[in-house]
């Protein structure tokens, strides 16, 4: 998600401290929680309105914290949603971060907030001043009076970064680097000056990213994010040089998603931020990352369930097709990166580029299908009551094929992670269990071409048939391939925007090798793959590949020590909706004497 060779930043901030008429509150001046104002953001243009420091209702998304006018029962703050988000506890009260100085009673909800309400009639600057937003959060809710005026610290934090408004900044899928192959998401935070200049060097960026050790290669980095391996961390910028990173550098379109968030909840979300920035939490590539830290930032505030909504597995574009839905989305801006525009150029363009493939209208990545198909052999046996059909059943967690719905994610995108297919023809068994699989194209006739080198790279559990002999068993194996190649697009792409042609072809050269139960327990290979993909409408996809293996495994007997095993695969993709689809493949592939052939027909959905 992140790309991951940024650099760690150094400081942020916000403001923060609020003059409310009841409960009256101690406070510094010259911030957002002080000056009187409400940022609203339409057509973009700033408006400021006056308004009452409080928790304010919001017509599209209706706030259901109470109100410091409405006190609430011990009882009921303990027990409510924003404290257990505060306390980063998940739904079963248990703590998500390891640091046993964020927690002061244990994790216990009401132990807790007692030992809050303690430091605040205490005024125990030591508690007060590393937990602010929870102090802010039980004062406004109890009534109680609080003075922070002793944390220094904090409140020149506060001055420095003065967060008025923040937006979900989304850059799209990074062509060459598997750390960043999900894309990326972090937030823009708006200063006053930023929005009364409409300029992004007034606003910073606020991004949770992994710690990454700088002497890993990309493949170990990888893996260890996928861990839990590094710790993550919290990131401060200058936001237009972030955005130019990946607008120029990494060259990657960004989205950027003006939230609909009062300014008192953006000054709650920063209070938030200073008690976790130097948390050393474990960064998961999968769920604890990039994209689930900002959904629980937002639920801080809204005392919502955002982050268990996406599910297990969190990628970028699921955040902005959730915020989008849920209302939380006032605004939308589209930048293109520099190949997007040389591309339009390259169209015909002479306008503006636009885009019409906004990630908010992405489909979900998580995705299940039944299958029923016909297999023409079943380990060895080619006879009996089993007429050749075959069911399936796959799982896949994350993110995107070829033959997947194009909308909000980059062209051709080839990304899977984590997914598991299971077959039944005379008995039950996996048919193949990915790890990860990518490909990424670069196709050399286009502006988005970057080295020009197209390169897969594939780890995964499969079902192998092992053409050293004429027993053509399935054979479950370890797989593991290395590609590189070249693709070109065919046609041209859309006027007006920097997209591609509708039609890709590629040749990619790979190596690698197989272990499990096949002959000799192992094989090793190397070979060429040549294919095409074709977008005949807006949902229909085609694609079909020839690949030509040489294996070998020494060997003296009478099987085969070399030789070749040539398959053609396939397939074709109808989308019923942003959620449903139909997928039809085929497979021939060539044994030592003779031919296994398999297709399937299967019923999608994405979820």
């Amino acid at each position: 998600m992140k790309n991951f060779y940024q650099p760690v930043p150094t400081l942020l901030a916000l403001s923060l401290t609020a003059l409310m008429s009841v409960p009256a509150y101690a406070v510094s001046s010259g911030n957002v929680l002080t000056d009187g104002t409400n940022v609203a953001y339409r057509d973009s243009r700033v408006v400021f309105d006056e308004i009452q420091h409080s928790f304010l209702v919001d017509n599209s998304q209706p706030n259901t914290a109470p109100t410091a006018s409405q006190p609430q029962s011990l009882a009921d703050v303990a027990s409510s949603p924003a404290w257990r988000k505060l306390l980063l506890l998940d739904k079963k009260g248990k703590p998500t971060a390891k640091d046993p100085h964020f927690l002061l009673a244990g994790g216990d909800t009401r132990a807790e907030l007692d030992a809050i309400i303690k430091a605040i009639d205490e005024r125990d600057d030591k508690v007060l001043c590393a937990f602010p937003a929870r102090t802010h959060y039980v004062a406004e809710q109890l009534g109680l009076v609080l003075d922070d005026s002793g944390c220094d610290e904090f409140h020149a934090w506060a001055k420095q970064y003065d967060a008025r408004a923040l937006s979900l900044t989304f850059a799209d899928e990074h062509p060459n680097s598997l750390g960043s192959a999900f894309s990326h998401v972090m937030i823009k935070a708006d200063t006053e000056q930023s929005l009364a200049s409409g300029r992004d060097d007034d606003a910073f960026a606020i991004n949770y990213t992994v710690a990454r050790d700088k002497a890993d290669g990309e493949a170990e980095a990888s893996t260890r994010s996928l861990v839990g391996g590094y710790a993550g961390v919290m990131e401060f910028y200058d936001y237009d040089e972030k955005r130019d990173v990946y607008l120029l550098d990494d060259e990657r379109d960004i989205w950027e998603y003006r939230l609909n968030l009062t300014t008192a909840e953006v000054a709650q979300i920063m209070r938030h931020v200073w008690e976790t920035k130097d948390l050393k939490r474990p960064y998961f590539f999968t769920h604890d990352n990039c994209a689930s830290e900002i959904l629980r930032l937002i639920d801080v505030v809204r005392g919502s369930e955002l982050r268990e909504a996406v599910g297990k597995v969190v990628v970028p574009n699921e955040v902005a097709r959730v915020l989008t839905d849920k209302g939380l989305v006032r605004d939308t801006k589209y930048l293109p990166s520099k190949s997007s525009t040389a591309q339009a150029v390259q169209n015909g363009t002479q306008g503006v580029v636009t885009s019409p493939s906004n990630p908010a209208h992405a489909s979900p990545t998580h995705r299940i299908g039944l299958s029923v198909g016909y297999d023409d052999s079943y380990h060895g046996t080619r006879t009996g009551d089993n007429d050749g059909t075959t069911f399936g059943l796959s799982l896949r967690s994350a993110y995107h094929d070829v033959l997947d719905r194009p909308v909000g994610v980059r062209q051709y995108l080839d990304v899977e992670m984590l997914s598991l297919d299971v077959r039944y023809d005379d008995r039950l068994k996996v048919d193949k269990a990915t790890v990860f699989s990518t490909r990424s194209y670069n196709p050399t006739n286009t502006a988005k071409a970057h080295n020009g080198m197209a390169w897969g790279q594939h780890a995964r559990l499969m079902q192998v048939m092992d053409g050293s002999d004429g027993d053509n068993d399935d054979h479950m194996v370890f797989d593991v391939r290395l590609e590189k190649g070249k693709s070109w697009t065919l046609g041209q792409g859309e006027l007006g925007t920097g997209r591609l042609a509708d039609t890709l072809c590629y040749v990619f050269g790979g190596y690698g090798g197989q272990v499990g139960h096949i002959n000799k327990g192992y094989r090793v290979g190397a070979g060429v793959n040549v294919g095409c993909i074709h977008h005949a409408s807006d949902k229909v996809r085609v694609m079909g590949e020839l690949a030509l293996p040489v294996w070998y495994h020494h060997n003296q007997g009478e099987t085969r020590s070399t030789y070749v095993q040539p398959a053609l695969n396939v397939g074709v993709q109808y989308d019923i909706s942003p959620t449903y689809a139909l997928r039809l493949t085929g497979k021939a592939e060539r044994g030592r004497d003779d031919t296994h052939e398999q297709v399937a027909l299967a019923v999608l959905r994405y979820f």
